[in-house]
């Protein structure tokens, strides 16, 4: 029987904060077939909570998570006290990217096991995922007074921290991964920035070429290093490691627009111009992007242009 995903599946999966591996659809057929088979196991015994739940895992695996929905809850409604297949129901969630879902599912699962570490995790990345950073912050606090082994958890506490204005704090997160993972180009990235956040941008350069030393194609570095860049106003510098990072990575929309910055400054309001576009065109709901562009559309002389962006600026942030 497949066993239930727990930690290490919302580790390598759930969490937006670090990325998603990629996806070996050559395996497809084999998951198809395993979902015959389990179907016909089903219809042989409709109370088979083991090939709901196996027929789940092989949903999820084909991304069909309508169904996938539709069996973890099958195993539920056969057995209510499951804590198990009530956390799977969380994961699941996450994976839809429907946070409150997740959200309901995990707090069930933690008034059913109020000692499972997982929930508690799963609860805090959804919190994180919808800005509430605080409440992410008192799960993962939990988690700290269960002393488990589990220590991947002070990279989300370290994110939140940052989103708190906490930079100090998230240091000392960063670097209890570092301690378990002294090879973490993240957690080198991450210091960086915070330390990049408390304006020391010496120890932000520091850190932040650590972990470009750890891994060289690390384009959240680029990107960061940019900003320290732009920072200290080496302008062309800044331009360089944005641009890299956008070779590495050409959906970010953050780079786009802060490379646009810095060739705003060196007056190259073309170059400007078409790399907010960029960023738009990547992430049209974010009104700072418009906001930014209508200083553009100023600097150019263009007041008219500029006032349109402003309007779409306040009509976002409301």
């Amino acid at each position: 029987m497949i066993k239930y995903l727990t930690i290490t599946f919302i580790l390598l999966t759930q969490m937006s904060l670090f990325g998603q591996g990629d996806i070996d659809t050559t395996l497809y057929p084999s998951y198809r077939t395993s979902v015959k088979t389990q179907t016909f196991r089903i219809k042989m015994n409709p109370s088979n909570m083991g090939a709901y739940l196996e027929r789940y895992y092989y949903y999820n695996l084909l991304h069909m998570y309508p169904e996938a929905l539709a069996d973890i809850n099958k195993v539920i409604e056969l057995n209510p006290s499951d804590h198990l297949a009530v956390n799977t129901l969380g994961t699941l969630y996450m994976d839809m990217n429907d946070y409150p879902k997740a959200i309901e599912a995990f707090t069930k699962c933690i008034a059913l096991k109020s000692d499972l570490i997982d929930p508690y995790y799963g609860r805090a990345l959804c919190n994180h995922e919808m800005g509430n950073y605080q409440i992410a912050l008192d799960d993962l606090n939990k988690l700290a007074a269960m002393k488990s082994d589990f220590m991947e958890y002070h990279l989300v506490m370290g994110h939140c921290k940052v989103k708190l204005g906490d930079y100090k704090g998230a240091i000392v997160d960063y670097n209890i991964i570092l301690e378990k993972y002294p090879n973490s180009n993240e957690a080198y990235n991450n210091i960086g920035f915070a330390y990049f956040l408390l304006k020391d941008n010496i120890l932000a350069l520091k850190n932040i070429n650590k972990a470009l030393e750890i891994k060289p194609d690390y384009a959240k570095a680029y990107s960061k290093r940019g900003n320290v860049k732009l920072a200290v106003n080496d302008l062309n510098g800044a331009i360089d490691d944005y641009t890299r990072a956008i070779e590495l990575d050409p959906y970010d929309h953050y780079s786009y627009g802060n490379r646009g910055n810095a060739k705003l400054t060196l007056k190259d309001y073309p170059g400007a111009i078409k790399d907010i576009n960029k960023s738009i065109e990547l992430n049209p709901s974010d009104p700072e992007s418009y906001w930014t562009r209508s200083l553009y559309y100023e600097e150019m002389g263009e007041p008219e242009l500029a006032k349109k962006d402003l309007k779409k600026y306040e009509e976002l942030k409301k």
